[in-house]
């Protein structure tokens, strides 16, 4: 084919003139020739290329499945051989998977629900099962996310979650951070996606936060801080905002030189915006949060010192902090499980009678059942939770096994 042999440059203006014709003849190399990995691998390559190298060439496509008179059937050819290719090469179905993503989220969601729906689903299942990788993943859902009914049925069934898992997994891989965020980004445009920004077990305000610690690249703190101004508008979202230190990040930001005014002018906007609702909360105000919250974190309020100068105020309300704490101890978040077992632990040490109003209310139970979970921190901090219980002189018992292990 003389177009293969043909530079760059001509090859944009053959494209300008017979675009469609080309599109038509590789798609067809795609949807007949699947038995050749390496011819099929070329072709695919090529037909996302020719949309990266000038993104108005997605337009072809569109054309092309919308003339009802001369139709070539785009989507159903890839679509065809995502489902149909199950050993194809990795590359090959993230570039087919990005490009009918693109062409979906082009021609619109009128007259293509059902398809539309279910490459969301299919791309959500091949990025767990690994047909596709994350890299692919997060491409295809850039565009796909376009589409306004696919981002609300993305939104509830877990999207967020699921975008958040990545971050967690693989943040380190810059590019896909990038790809994660810009469809978090998307999600936060729309009203109804607000609750799960502002439930703080999606974990999606924090980890953003660390992706805008480790990158300082222009393009992550510009999608991050539009992201923001987005959620600003949640009082509970500028809430975790500040309990995760985004003002002080802000701050160092804002020291920086960028060229970008955009950039800046985020960055004064979300200062303003943090400074004016910033609230100092001492510590038993910030254990109480964590533990209404239902998301413990490691750290100086889960510690003796803490634990032997507020003690006292867990009385308040019929002992109502303690009793959500035994809560958290059937929570499914291991990391709860450990730190409950292990403040429950201090309050039976540090309160005058913290054994009596943890034996009125169960606790034992719960903490010998953690003894035989899975998780090696939560059995290390229940069985040392039990014995801070059982043993009425703790700091006694302690100074006796470290002279027993080190005389």
């Amino acid at each position: 084919m003389e177009f293969l042999k043909m530079n760059a440059d001509n090859q944009r203006v053959q494209l300008k003139e017979n675009g469609e014709t080309y599109i038509k003849a590789f798609l067809h190399v795609i949807e007949k020739v699947q038995t050749d990995p390496k011819i099929v691998k070329y072709f695919a390559l090529l037909l996302e290329g020719i949309v990266q190298d000038d993104t108005s060439k997605i337009q072809i496509f569109a054309k092309m499945q919308k003339n009802f008179k001369n139709k070539t059937d785009v989507i159903g050819i890839l679509l065809h051989f995502l489902i149909s290719s199950a050993g194809a090469d990795s590359d090959v179905k993230d570039s087919i998977s990005h490009l009918l993503a693109q062409v979906l989220a082009t021609v619109g969601f009128k007259g293509f629900e059902t398809v539309c729906k279910d490459f969301l689903i299919w791309v959500i299942n091949a990025q767990q099962s690994k047909s596709l990788s994350t890299y692919g993943t997060t491409k295809s859902l850039m565009a796909l996310l376009k589409i306004g009914e696919v981002l609300k049925q993305f939104a509830e069934s877990g999207g967020l979650r699921k975008l958040v898992r990545i971050l967690q997994d693989e943040g380190e891989d810059m590019q896909i951070s990038y790809n994660v965020i810009a469809c978090i980004w998307l999600l936060s445009f729309k009203p109804l996606s607000i609750p799960y920004f502002e439930d703080r077990k999606n974990e999606a305000i924090d980890v953003i936060i660390k992706t805008l610690q480790m990158f300082r690249r222009e393009k992550i703190v510009r999608i991050v801080l539009h992201l923001f101004r987005n959620l600003a508008n949640s009082e509970k979202c500028i809430e975790m905002m500040l309990d995760n230190d985004l003002l002080k990040e802000i701050n160092n930001l804002i020291n920086r030189h960028w060229v970008d005014k955009d950039i800046i002018n985020n960055l004064e906007k979300l200062e303003k915006t943090l400074s004016d609702n910033y609230k100092v909360l001492n510590n038993f105000e910030k254990f109480k949060k964590q533990v209404t919250d239902g998301l413990l974190k490691w750290g100086p309020i889960h510690s003796d010192t803490f634990w032997s100068e507020h003690v006292k105020f867990c009385e308040d309300n019929d002992f109502e902090i303690v009793k959500k704490l035994i809560a958290l101890l059937r929570d499914e978040r291991p990391l709860n499980n450990a730190i409950a077992c292990y403040d429950i632990g201090q309050f039976a040490r540090f309160h005058p009678f913290g054994r009596n109003v943890l034996e009125k209310l169960g606790a034992k139970l719960y903490l010998l059942e953690l003894m035989e979970s899975q998780d090696s921190s939560v059995r290390e901090n229940a069985l040392i939770s039990i014995q801070k219980y059982m043993i009425s002189d703790w700091q006694q018992f302690s100074k006796q096994i470290f002279q027993s292990k080190y005389k």
